[in-house]
This record gives C-alpha cells, sequence and structure tokens, in this order.
C-alpha cells in the first residue's frame, strides 16, 4: 500500500504515464528503491530500463535535463499529498 500511494502521488505530480521501480542491493543491510518517472515527452525508445541511462544523456547534452526547480516542485508535491492522505491500514 505504501509503494502505491507514492507512486499514485507520484504520477499526478508529474503528469508521467508510468513510474519504473528499481531496487538494488548489494552486501549492505539496507533496502535502495529508485522511483523514475516516464513523462510523456520521453521517447519511447528511452522506456523501460533504457530510462535510467537518462542522466547520463543529459550530462552529456543529449537531452535536456530537469531543473532543480522542477525537481523540488516535484517533491513538494508529492510531500504534501503524502501528508494529506492518512495511510492504509
Amino acid at each position: 500500500p505504501l509503494l502505491r500511494k507514492i507512486c499514485g502521488a507520484l504520477l499526478r505530480a508529474t503528469g508521467a504515464k508510468r513510474v519504473y521501480q528499481c531496487a538494488m542491493s548489494e552486501t549492505s543491510p539496507h533496502f535502495h528503491l529508485h522511483l523514475v518517472p516516464r513523462g510523456p515527452t520521453v521517447d519511447r525508445a528511452d522506456a523501460g530500463f533504457e530510462l535510467f541511462k537518462l542522466q547520463a544523456k543529459a550530462k552529456a547534452g543529449e537531452v535536456c535535463p530537469v531543473t532543480d526547480a522542477s525537481i523540488a516542485a516535484v517533491c513538494a508535491t508529492v510531500k504534501g499529498e503524502l501528508e494529506a492522505v492518512p495511510d492504509e491500514d
């Protein structure tokens, strides 16, 4: 229920079509989860696992990077929505 709640808030905050989830772990005892929204302007060639290469493409100037202000706005929207909706039991 928590992941569904977070992904729903992220979808609404970004207008994304999908939220990709990628869990990683090596030897340290913790859980690391990336939630990456795929917006409506993301090229189909960058869907799926290719979406995780967009940060490198932005650094190389191949795609337009997301601004810090945009990231802060999405975070504030998601945070506000998560605080407003009670947790499911």
